[in-house]
């Protein structure tokens, strides 16, 4: 089973980013950056599954130069390769650039599952797993806290926090995506 997961590198929390003066990014200098805590649960559920599965896990970040950082983590927590989509329009938190490059990074891996987290510590928007499977054409399902693969059945059992204390419990096809 092949397992993808997307990593973003975000402003640490520790710091009150700014806003560039051409109002479409972050102003990134003097900021210390780390990996994502969503998206570090996403790879670490990546890398259980696999140990499962006996799969295989590639993690992605589309960013600039310095989110390789978050690749080498990625690594040290168990994914067996790595991708860095490195390109000038991808500096800043356009969202919609990062869904159709994270889709073109997809549709060329075929994986059986997409795991993502739930959303960016800098935007907060929670829209990336969502987008990259509609573009995509797959299932989606958001705030995933438990996984039971049948790979057989090409199927999953995942339970989903919904609010208030509840969860629900929903079969979805393979190939989809999950927010972690």
């Amino acid at each position: 089973m092949k397992i993808l997961t997307f990593v973003k590198h975000v402003p640490t929390s520790a710091v009150t980013p700014r806003i560039a003066e051409t109002g479409d990014r972050i102003e990134d200098h003097g900021l210390s950056f780390e990996a994502n805590e969503a998206d570090l649960y996403a790879i670490e559920e990546a890398v259980h599954q696999k140990s499962v599965l006996d799969g295989e896990v590639v993690a992605v970040t589309i960013g600039a130069d310095r989110a390789k950082e978050a690749l080498h983590l990625a690594l040290a927590k168990g994914a067996d390769q790595v991708l860095h989509v490195l390109d000038p329009a991808f500096q800043g938190t356009h969202g919609a650039v990062n869904w159709t490059a994270g889709a073109a990074v997809a549709k060329g891996a075929a994986p059986d599952l997409i795991l993502c987290g739930v959303q960016a510590e800098d935007d907060l928007q929670g829209q990336f797993g969502i987008m990259l499977g509609e573009l995509l054409g797959l299932p989606v399902v958001t705030a995933v806290t438990a996984i039971d693969i049948d790979a057989g059945a090409r199927m999953a059992r995942v339970v989903r926090e919904t609010g208030g204390g509840y969860s629900e419990e929903i079969e979805v096809d393979l190939p989809c995506v999950l927010t972690i």
